[in-house]
């Protein structure tokens, strides 16, 4: 996992904000899966819900 910084995290909300992003999904993922602990760790936590990760971002770009 790549280490991320707070303007990592600042970043990423402006590119989920251009693109108007309200959920992210990812599929099939384990705790210790690569993309999801990244994701996590600029967003912050998801939820899992039947058989997905969901992180909703809309707290963060609204």
């Amino acid at each position: 996992m790549p280490l991320v910084t707070d303007a990592d995290r600042r970043q990423a909300v402006e590119d989920l904000r251009h693109w108007r992003t309200a959920v992210l999904v990812q599929a099939a993922s384990a705790p210790d899966d690569p993309v999801r602990a990244t994701v996590d760790a600029l967003l912050g936590p998801g939820r899992d819900v039947d058989g997905a990760h969901i992180w909703d971002v809309r707290p963060l770009v609204g």
